[in-house]
């Protein structure tokens, strides 16, 4: 129950503590729990993502790793579109610490047109669920028929399984749950940068 109260304080409770494999081996889990919500705000359950602590299938930054400057990140540009200016103003701040640069924009029309503008914007970074019509799915659409070699990252506080069945995104996409650390985001933007579109 404190794990809960503490999601719903903080929206987001942490823990890593020892679990036993079905073989009998033991390992270190890291537990995320979220809280879940509908597009009115309302509270409708909570998503527990768990994954094994310390092994990675790939050469790239885990969580563990300090989350620094990367060299990867030099010279990127990336169009942050969130309709939230607390989170546009925190995300801005965290992106230009990993080096990126930033282009901001309040709505999706206003991310087309800074888009259209600003030919060299190497990532789309957009929020999912936004108010005026158009959602980060949409915006993402619209713009890789200007751009179809641009790399996308989407974010939202809802359930990415949610926002996958009711169409919002496809399953394949880059995904980052809200809230987020500088760590994740470091990780994350790495991934997207290193992958095909």
């Amino acid at each position: 129950m404190r794990s809960l109260a503490g999601a719903l304080a903080q929206g987001r409770h942490e823990d890593t503590g020892p679990r036993r494999c079905k073989d009998g081996t033991e390992i270190k889990v890291e537990d995320l729990l979220i809280p879940l919500y509908d597009p009115l705000k309302k509270l409708v359950g909570f998503g527990n993502l768990a994954r094994e602590v310390g092994r990675s299938a790939q050469p790239t930054p885990t969580l563990d790793q300090p989350a620094t400057a990367a060299p990867a990140a030099a010279g990127k540009k990336v169009l942050l579109v969130d309709d939230d200016e607390a989170v546009r103003g925190a995300a801005v701040d965290l992106l230009a610490s990993l080096g990126y640069q930033v282009v901001v924009a309040s709505s999706g029309l206003e991310a087309l047109d800074k888009l259209a503008r600003t030919p060299d914007i190497d990532v789309l970074f957009t929020d999912v669920v936004m108010p005026g019509g158009m959602s980060g799915g949409d915006v993402a659409k619209q713009a890789r028929l200007v751009r179809p070699d641009l790399k996308i990252l989407f974010a939202s506080g809802y359930f990415e399984g949610a926002l996958v069945r009711d169409g919002n995104i496809a399953a394949s996409t880059h995904f980052l749950v809200k809230p987020y650390r500088k760590k994740e985001l470091a990780v994350k933007m790495h991934e997207v940068l290193n992958s095909p579109v």
